[in-house]
């Protein structure tokens, strides 16, 4: 079918227009047609605007207006499209054999139908007329001019280059133009009899029920009638001269003054349209039609205008407009288009704007035709589709749904979807098919996606180590080929039984098990280590983890999950704890060296005083000043200083003591002021004072008391380098120790050294600002603090200096 059919068409006088085809003319097109012919009250200026609308409507490049007149055919006007424009004529000659087809007038005066001819090229029943079989006429329509159903006058419009030019929706158009183009050379003539004098006309012109208006032949307002008056509320005296103007809507008010002055400037009929205050206060839209009264002489007398209420008409214009703007909105935004082929004539009546997008056509240069389509179609899809028309045209089916692809000029294949369905006369026979065609090619892009999605899904489930999946209840009812792989050869029937467990370390089972039964009876994620037995015997480390899957409404229909081996990680892991523990160890042995001083002042002090004390006692144990009150006194000091120097030993020792971390609760207060004593000699040598500021009844954090000794004991010595060679400020350290909230303790030092410009780089692993540097010592603090589940960070100061501060969480934790 579209790969056969062309355009020809039956060559039959058609019968009038039906109420359907009436139906495509727009409601602006028809208001602007009805306005430009009943404005004139000229003849010949009648005839001129007639032959033009006929040009711009109909398409067609020669027409001529014959009147009838007594009995003979006279041509009156003749129009030739010349470059783009149209030439009109005036003429008052017989039609000849040779200006006009003779014939087809005469079957139209006597049928008082119009005559249309598809395609002269092709056999019709006026072959026989001179001047269609000497002319190149292609296509012709002839109209009737109709009055008090007489034929007034004939329309003939030809195109000799083009078959079917005047298709239904331009037939309609030209229809409404033949009638509205009678009844204006009727009113013509009405003017032309009209008597000078006004006073006997104004009687009927306040009884007619539109608002009428005079003016003199300068324009001015002289009489209005009484509909006029009972609208507006205004009297005949406030409505004189420009008074009547203040009924005019703010809006409108300049455009018809300007637009009135410029008619009345011509002498030329005019039409404007404005909104007009009623007594009530409302707005509402009217047409105005202004038009000169001329005498004898051609002088304007008068002007006479009515004002035509089209509220409603404007209403509904809008609300036309604004349908048709919105289904061509929502054909664009679903990328659908909509048809309709006309069978009788073999063309498209109808075809969207859509249409022309999804076939990548120009719609100012670009008709739809059957060729069209077809070279669109893609060849291995048109016999389908042809098929699908040929039973939908034949009556055979209801519907017609199918999909094909399209072409695109540049070779771009798209996927479309057609959907069709027959319109039917009174007799049941297909005079019509209306269809949408959508450009589906992102859906199918998408489906194809999905598919291609779905099968990499497929794979990686199959692939995914450890899948498995249970039920909402937590009952594993599904596991995937490489979760067999984890399990020995005689559990391949245990999974029914949940026997899952009986494989878990003894250790792990009542944890895992806990853990398990709050995920389900919460919803939240499931996570578990732990060891499993092997094939071998051996036990490995895995990690488990289960998510729900929710329906719309949050209800959990099932759980899904991976068996992770994690022995490798956990081996590794181990080996790294090994050597961040070693590393540590010799941070704090190469900070031993820097301390070296402090030490033996601390241990110094206590030994000093042993040795005073114990030649205190000697001197009363003599004989000579025997004094045992005092020998004793002296002698618990020693005792006092032994212990002294022996607890400066233990603190030295555990903080370079190789040992594993041991957790317990920690007094901040007191290990900030031991690590201060600590570097006290080294603070006095350097002339650096230190500020303390904490709070007291602060509660205890949970830790190894060592790694919390180093860290604090890492940022004091920073501080100090900071400060080297620092003179024109004070040397001091702030040490502040504050509850930030119920769930963690604020650890701040601060200095007043030469500052850090980059904060975020100073906790990374060798990097250093120190001549002598290695850079790990705050990349250990960073790893201690988060082991600790704390926060360590660098925050600059508005005076010189940084500050270092870091958080530990209030109470006990599980380091694990």
């Amino acid at each position: 079918m579209l790969s056969s059919f062309n355009d020809s068409s039956s060559d039959v006088p058609s019968a009038a227009p039906s109420t359907d085809l009436e139906s495509f003319v727009e409601l602006s097109t028809a208001l602007e047609i009805v306005r430009t012919l009943s404005s004139e009250t000229v003849n010949d200026n009648l005839l001129s605007a007639l032959m033009k609308a006929a040009f711009r409507h109909g398409g067609a490049d020669r027409g001529l207006l014959v009147r009838l007149r007594d009995g003979n055919l006279r041509i009156e006007a003749s129009a030739l499209l010349d470059c783009g424009e149209v030439e009109v004529s005036l003429l008052q000659t017989d039609c000849s054999p040779s200006a006009g087809p003779l014939q087809v007038f005469r079957r139209l005066i006597d049928t008082k139908q119009a005559v249309s001819i598809g395609d002269c090229a092709e056999g019709h029943p006026f072959s026989e007329d001179e001047y269609l079989r000497s002319s190149t006429v292609r296509c012709m329509l002839c109209l009737p001019l109709i009055r008090d159903v007489e034929v007034e006058g004939i329309l003939f419009l030809e195109h000799n280059l083009k078959a079917k030019v005047f298709t239904p929706a331009r037939r309609a158009v030209l229809d409404l133009i033949a009638a509205q183009g009678a009844q204006s050379l009727c009113n013509v003539e009405l003017y032309a009899k009209i008597p000078r004098s006004d006073d006997w006309i104004r009687p009927a012109l306040n009884t007619i029920p539109i608002l009428v208006i005079t003016r003199d032949c300068d324009g001015v307002a002289d009489f209005h009638n009484q509909n006029w008056l009972d609208y507006t509320g205004l009297t005949a005296d406030e409505a004189r001269g420009d008074g009547w103007r203040v009924i005019l809507h703010p809006e409108d008010a300049a455009q018809n003054a300007e637009q009135s002055q410029a008619d009345i400037a011509a002498g030329r009929a005019g039409n404007y349209e404005a909104r007009l205050r009623g007594r009530d206060g409302q707005y509402r839209w009217f047409s105005t039609y202004t038009v000169p009264l001329r005498g004898e002489s051609g002088e304007i007398e008068k002007w006479y205008g009515a004002c035509i209420n089209i509220d409603d008409l404007k209403s509904e214009e809008q609300r036309a407009r604004k349908s048709e703007s919105f289904l061509n909105e929502a054909q664009r935004m679903t990328h659908c288009g909509s048809w309709t082929w006309d069978i009788q004539n073999n063309c498209f009546p109808s075809w969207s704007k859509e249409m022309f997008r999804i076939l990548g056509c120009d719609p100012d240069t670009t008709s739809p035709t059957f060729e069209l389509i077809a070279g669109r179609i893609h060849p291995e899809d048109l016999s389908s589709v042809d098929v699908g028309l040929e039973e939908i045209a034949a009556g055979v089916r209801a519907e017609f749904l199918s999909y094909f692809r399209i072409v695109d000029p540049d070779g771009k294949i798209r996927q479309m979807q057609v959907i069709a369905h027959p319109v039917m006369n009174a007799k049941g026979d297909v005079i019509e098919i209306v269809g949408t065609t959508m450009d589906v090619n992102e859906q199918h892009l998408r489906e194809q996606a999905i598919r291609e999605s779905e099968e990499m899904l497929r794979l990686t489930v199959k692939t995914i180590p450890g899948l498995w999946s249970a039920a909402a209840d937590g009952y594993v009812d599904s596991i995937n080929g490489h979760y067999l792989s984890y399990r020995p050869a005689d559990e391949a029937g245990e999974l029914a039984a949940q026997s899952w467990l009986s494989r878990i370390h003894p250790e792990f089972v009542d944890e895992v098990t806990h853990q398990w039964n709050h995920a389900v009876a919460t919803g939240e994620p499931f996570q578990a280590e732990f060891q499993r037995m092997q094939p071998d015997g051996a036990y490995r480390w895995f990690q488990s983890c289960g998510w729900p899957l929710r329906n719309s409404s949050g209800k959990i229909i099932r759980w899904y999950g991976l068996l992770v081996d994690m022995n490798e990680p956990h081996r590794r892991e181990q080996e790294v704890q090994r050597l961040h523990l070693s590393l540590a160890r010799a941070m704090r042995v190469a900070t031993a060296g820097e301390l070296a001083a402090s030490i033996v002042h601390e241990v110094s002090q206590p030994v000093a005083a042993i040795l005073s004390n114990a030649e205190a006692s000697m001197h009363w144990l003599d004989e000579r000043t025997l004094n045992l009150p005092n020998a004793r006194r002296d002698i618990g000091r020693i005792v006092r200083d032994a212990n002294g120097a022996g607890d400066v030993m233990t603190r030295v020792r555990e903080l370079f003591r190789r040992s594993a971390p041991v957790a317990s609760p920690l007094n901040l207060t007191e290990i900030i002021s031991e690590v201060l004593r600590l570097v006290q000699n080294e603070l006095s040598k350097r002339q650096i004072a230190v500020q303390t500021d904490w709070q007291g009844n602060l509660p205890v954090v949970w830790g190894d008391r060592v790694q919390i000794q180093q860290v604090i004991l890492n940022l004091l010595i920073n501080a100090m380098d900071a400060m080297e060679g620092i003179n024109e400020l004070p040397r001091r350290v702030i040490v502040r120790l504050s509850q930030q909230s119920n769930e963690e303790l604020l650890i701040e030092v601060r200095d007043q050294g030469i500052g850090v410009k980059d904060g975020n780089d100073v906790f990374e692993s060798f990097f250093t600002t120190k001549d002598h540097g290695i850079g790990m010592g705050l990349s250990i603090c960073k790893s201690i603090i988060e082991a600790h589940r704390g926060r360590i960070w660098m925050e600059p100061c508005e005076s010189p200096g940084a500050s270092f501060r870091f958080t530990l969480p209030v109470g006990r934790w599980d380091r694990s």
